[in-house]
This record gives structure tokens, sequence and C-alpha cells, in this order.
């Protein structure tokens, strides 16, 4: 790729102002001049942030600091003109591997972190009772009172003697669930307990259960993934009037003094397909259809509900899936339009019933909040767990990484714009040069679901590695077109 093995290419486009490694006694060094490689993720299908550092030790620093798998790595930077949007985060150590010798006096190894946060939430159990709330609100009570709040009993408290955990540690932010809830916990870790939350958590203003939890540059998330899909693509800082950040596949006819200004750090440098259609494996996820079947114990009665796909996407009395784009994944005459979801099935045992048992003639005083308050809330998130399944796989139908010029501004649930050409040399295709599938200047979308920042000290490089998500096409695969959108 062009670019690509430019030794001192980026090189002026990370602003490191503190790397600094904390040990068990307090002590702190600056590292930033050993750092050989460091790699930052974010993920929305993971709970929190983690990173590996590659140190470069010429002066003996893992035996004298000493490190021992039990040290703070605090880390801020930002990209240059990207205003004053630094990535500040607080580290935990919990790992050291690959060490090795170079020669006699240097040796190289890797220190593998986790966001302070997931190392209490590795310490901490809840046992509580959280009655009538709604998930997010637990959610949120959850994080609050045992991470934010957390009073670090258990191995952590000396530690914070020397550091200012509370200026490290990050809030939660949190959409509103619908329906009160109850729940009980006993023996759960915090992260467990809002994993859970997610999962059973339905929208207010959305008719999928599709909420997830997890970490990004700004804080935690306890949010739809629909909500993210309605975003507008992400603006570039700086600019005026606002423009849509479009990263673009190649030179795209850019003349060569351009590339080298600002718009380089558009350029995807590397590109690599993850996922591509694989229609056993999505009939197994339950992409095209699905059965939900749902027990009640305390009527003695059961419940199955069958999803199909394109009759939800057709059916205007059905919401249909919030997408990137608005054409379906399957075609009309595919043989999957009409699964019945007899490849995937749930089983859950649920209250079916619509309203709370109490409202039974037979239940009437017998189960009441006041004496058996899980119960009296009902929870029916078994209702939509066939579309979640549907928007998850969804999401992993077709996935690709790009490598872009480094970029703090970024973090996962972005939408961005990415041009991608067509594969093909016909006359015909030149003037529509854009992959019909993934659209063209009109609507290019991707949802960024990963994120990795990777600065290799010893090259002087520093890029962004996005892995995007395209759950829905541009182009209507029912129509025939020749080199036309």
């Amino acid at each position: 790729m062009p670019g690509i093995s430019e030794a001192n290419f980026l090189n002026d486009n990370i602003e490191l102002t503190s790397a600094s490694l904390i040990s068990s006694d307090g002590s702190h060094v600056d590292i930033r001049y050993q750092v050989a490689d460091l790699s930052i993720k974010e993920n929305i299908f993971t709970q929190s942030m983690s990173a590996s550092l590659v140190i470069l030790d010429g002066i003996g620093l893992i035996d004298k600091f000493p490190i021992v798998g039990e040290e703070f790595f605090s880390l801020r930077f930002r990209t240059p003109g990207s205003g004053n949007v630094f990535v500040t985060k607080l580290f935990a150590v919990y790992s050291i591997s690959d060490r090795k010798k170079s020669d006699d006096k240097l040796e190289m190894y890797t220190l593998n972190m986790v966001s302070i946060e997931s190392m209490i939430d590795t310490l901490t159990t809840v046992d509580r009772n959280y009655v009538g709330l709604r998930y997010d609100e637990i959610a949120k009570k959850v994080f609050e009172d045992f991470i934010l709040n957390s009073d670090l009993k258990g191995g952590l408290n000396v530690k914070d003697r020397y550091i200012d955990l509370a200026r490290f540690k990050k809030k939660i932010s949190v959409d509103q669930s619908s329906g009160l809830h109850s729940l009980t916990t006993v023996g759960d870790t915090p992260f467990k307990i809002i994993k859970k939350c997610a999962d059973l958590a339905q929208s207010i203003d959305y008719p999928d259960s599709d909420f997830i939890f997890y970490e990004d540059r700004d804080g935690f998330n306890f949010i739809a993934i629909s909500s993210l899909l309605e975003a507008e693509p992400l603006k570039r800082i700086g600019v005026n009037p606002p423009v849509e950040v479009v990263y673009a596949m190649g030179d795209q006819g850019i003349e060569e003094s351009r590339q080298k200004g600002k718009f380089r750090y558009d350029l995807i440098r590397q590109f690599e397909f993850n996922n591509s259609p694989d229609t056993i494996k999505s009939s197994h996820t339950g992409m095209y259809g699905n059965k939900i079947h749902a027990f009640d114990p305390i009527l003695k009665k059961r419940n199955t509900i069958t999803n199909n796909y394109l009759n939800i996407q057709r059916d205007k009395k059905i919401p249909s899936f919030k997408t990137l784009d608005s054409n379906n994944l399957v075609s009309e005459k595919s043989i999957h339009s009409n699964d019945t979801g007899a490849s995937h099935s749930q089983y859950y045992i649920n209250n079916i019933f619509d309203k709370n048992y109490e409202e039974v003639e037979y239940m009437k005083n017998r189960i009441a909040q006041n004496n058996d308050r899980h119960l009296f809330h009902h929870d029916d998130s078994y209702k939509s767990k066939g579309r979640t399944a549907m928007k998850f796989s969804l999401l992993n139908n077709y996935t690709l990484t790009i490598a872009v010029g480094g970029n703090s501004n970024l973090v996962v649930g972005n939408i961005v714009n990415v041009e991608l050409p067509l594969s093909s040399d016909l006359e015909e295709d030149k003037l529509q040069p854009y992959s019909h599938l993934f659209g063209n200047k009109k609507s290019n979308k991707f949802l960024i679901t990963g994120l990795t920042h990777n600065f290799i000290g010893t090259a002087g490089r520093y890029f962004t590695y996005l892995t995007l998500a395209k759950d829905s096409y541009f182009n209507d695969i029912n129509t025939k077109y020749v080199g036309k959108i």
C-alpha cells in the first residue's frame, strides 16, 4: 500500500503527553522513549478497553523497577489538530509476555493491560436486590455503586493513596429502557450484571432488544445499537461548514500535493475483508429466520414466536430494522426468503402473560409485589429475542478492517463514510467507479464496531485500525443492473 513502508509517515501525527508506569510502591517512571509498540483497543461487543505495550528496555527497568504485573500505566495522547480531544486512560497491568533478549544490554517484553474499571470489576461481587426499576437504572446503579464509587476494598485501597483513581475513572451513559423489573444478584461481578441487563433490556424507542454495554475513549455506554445506526456520519473537526469524514481506497485521483497535506490522513493505507456472506452460518445464527420458545412455569403454558427476516422488512405493520441503508441482505427469490427458523431456536423460562400474575383470577393475592417482587414485575423480553439474533447476525454479515492515519477523534460506535473502488476495468463502470453493494458518494456509511490505535515507536508510525460493519446494501439485489445505480 502507498506510504505504509515510509518510516517517517505520520511521525508528526501523535502528541504523546504522558506514558508513565506506576509501580506497587508508588514509584513513577516516564517510558515514552521506551515504547516500541503500543496498541489500544475499543470494541462495542467488549465491556472494557484493553491495551498491549511493547517496551524496548536498555536500562534494566523490568528488574530494577521492578515490573511484576501489578503496575498501572497512565496514558494521554491526541492527534495534533484534533482540538482538545485527548485519549486519557489508566490501565492496570495484569501480565508480562514475550520477554526476550535482543543482546546482552537490551531486551523486549510486552505488558498486557485492561482498564482500571475492569480490574476493579474482577475484585468485586454484588449481592443486592433491585426492585421495580428499569434495566438501564439497574445498570447505572450497579456501575456507580460498585465501579465509580468503589472504596476499593480487597487490595487496591493502598494504591489509592498515590493514584487519584477518581480522576481516571469513567462515567456511564445510558439509554432509557422500557418497563419496571426486579433483579437479584448473588456473587456476580458488576460487569456481568450490567451485561445481563443489556441482554434483557428493551428500548422505548426501538422494537429491538439490542442493547450493548461497552467502553470507548470517553466512557462506558449502555446503549441500543439501533440508536448508533441512526446517527449521522462523523464530521471533520475544525472545518466550516462541517463536512463528513470520507475514507478513500487508493488515491482516488487526488493530486500528490494534497496527499502530502491533511488529506493524507483520510487515505486507506491497508484494507482487508473479514466476514463475507456465509448463508449456512447466517442460517444457524438466525439471520434469515428463527423460533423463540417461552415456557411459563406458573401458568403451565408455552408461547412460540416465529421470525422471518423478509416478513419483518415487508410488513408495514411490523417495525422494520434500523439499518445503515434501506435495502435487504436477502433476495425475494432466495431459498432463505421463507425461512421458518428451523435451524435457530432459543428457549426461555419467562412470563408469557401480558400483565402481572395478580391479574389472573386464581393468582389474586397470591403473587403480588409484597410477597414475590420478582414475579410481580413481569419480563417479556423473549418477544424481541428473535429480532436481536437477526440484528447481531446482520452486523457480522459483511465486515472489513481498514488502516488510516492515526486519529484520536474516532471512537467505536461512530458512523463513517468509506469509498471502495469497484474491481472492474470495464468502460461502462468508469462513470460509477464505486462498489455497487457498499454505495457511492450518496451513501457509503459503515459502523465502527472495533478500533485499535497502534503507535510503533521504533518506526515512527501511528495508525488507527477500524473494524467496520455493513448491515444492509446500498443497491437492491432484486434489481437487475449493468454498471448503473
